[in-house]
């Protein structure tokens, strides 16, 4: 390896190494506000297809299938986001309760187990 072909690795090396640190820093300090732009793009590209598809069926403009079609997705989201979260509050409640019944049949039988199993006779 001469002494150009070390230059250039070096420098290689040291922009790739700049590069990394502005995505980490990037993704570390402006990834929270970026998210909420980055979501509705995702979810506009996604959405092309059935307004196209919409579109293509019908004679009615893009000004009217498209707010109809992205309210039906957002409401279509909470509700599957109300629902999941209400389930798991629910079953949270229920681990709650059972707890106290669990703790009084269980914790016994295991420390008697342990108790046996270290201080059984030779």
């Amino acid at each position: 390896m001469n002494i150009e072909q070390k230059r250039k690795f070096i420098i290689n090396f040291a922009f790739i190494c700049c590069v990394l640190l502005v995505i980490y820093f990037c993704l570390k300090y402006l990834a929270a506000w970026l998210l909420p732009f980055v979501a509705a793009f995702i979810t506009a590209c996604l959405l092309q297809y059935p307004i196209s598809y919409i579109l293509r069926k019908t004679k009615l403009t893009r000004k009217i299938v498209s707010p109809i079609v992205t309210t039906i997705v957002v409401i279509a989201a909470g509700a599957l986001i109300f629902v999941t979260a209400h389930s798991l509050a629910k079953e949270f409640v229920g681990f709650i309760t059972y707890l106290p019944e669990w703790y009084q049949n269980t914790v016994p039988a295991v420390m008697e187990t342990i108790v046996w199993i270290t201080y059984k006779p030779l």
